[in-house]
């Protein structure tokens, strides 16, 4: 086992989701880690050493059409954190971990279509608000400190947040989903000129971002969204379960230029990887944005 893996449960969830591909080891692995945590009594520190284990349990599910496992497994690990909150004297540390429950809850919850994901959205938001010193301080983070510990959180949020902002309706949802655009577009420039740091750990909120900018369909974003095409590659995570996405990616940059024929030629790529890899919640999807 290596350090990067918590557990060897962690280990064999990698191995069977993002390289080999196998669903149904994946799910078996990930089921694992939910009776696990479901059954441990958790410290402070084995919830935050734990915690990457239990978010790659719930993506793996969640992608491979359990999205009712996911999000009973997210709720578990909220109600743990809640348990240890006042034990941990750290108030960044349990600041960070509120955060990140939030989050992890926020996620499983939008895959289920769910409205109660924006209001863990907004909870993780509120934390981070109340730890930086509020909401133009967060913001402000981001843009002198973006892989600080508050910083950086509030980054992971922003791949949530985007996707979770676009379905909502009202004008202050909308006002706050501008921002979190722009917070997103801060952390994308400060990515794309940082070289001297690993930004896989940020995929999510790039990979966001480069669809929310492209349907806008805004001709004045090309430079942007060619910035957005290339900071994606580099943060892509080098795995297999990487990959497989790919095309997608290709697919929403060719119906940004007006480019039907290759936007269609790269969907249905998209389509063949993906029901090979099982990721049939990709492909409904894939298909409703192409339906919109």
């Amino acid at each position: 086992m290596t350090s990067e893996f918590a557990s060897r449960r962690h280990q064999q969830l990698h191995l069977a989701y993002r390289e080999e591909l196998s669903p149904a080891r994946a799910i078996k692995a990930a089921r694992r880690t939910g009776r696990w945590l479901r059954s441990a009594r958790l410290s402070c520190d084995q919830l935050d050493r734990a915690f990457d284990e239990v978010s790659l349990a719930c993506e793996a599910l969640w992608d491979l059409w359990s999205t009712d496992e996911a999000v009973r497994i997210a709720t578990v690990w909220f109600r743990a954190v809640e348990r240890v909150r006042d034990k941990d004297p750290d108030a960044v540390r349990r600041g960070l971990r509120d955060a990140q429950a939030h989050r992890l809850l926020a996620r499983a919850l939008h895959r289920a279509k769910s409205q109660d994901a924006w209001h863990h959205v907004c909870c993780a938001y509120d934390r981070l608000c109340d730890m930086a010193g509020g909401p133009k301080t967060l913001s402000a983070l981001v843009r002198s400190d973006p892989y600080g510990e508050i910083s950086a959180t509030y980054a992971l949020l922003l791949g949530i947040a985007i996707p979770a902002a676009r379905r909502r309706k009202g004008a202050e949802d909308r006002g706050l989903g501008e921002r979190f655009l722009g917070d997103a577009l801060a952390f994308a420039h400060r990515f794309a000129t940082d070289r001297d740091h690993d930004v896989r750990r940020y995929h999510a909120v790039v990979a966001m971002l480069f669809h929310a900018v492209c349907a806008r369909k805004r001709p004045q974003d090309r430079s942007l969204v060619d910035l957005l095409l290339l900071l994606d590659d580099r943060a892509r995570p080098r795995d297999q379960r990487g990959e497989v996405t790919r095309f997608v990616v290709w697919a929403a940059y060719c119906a940004y230029l007006g480019d039907d024929a290759e936007a269609e030629r790269f969907e249905r790529l998209s389509t063949e990887a993906l029901l090979t890899a099982e990721m049939y919640r990709h492909v409904t999807e894939l298909r409703l944005h192409r339906a919109a």
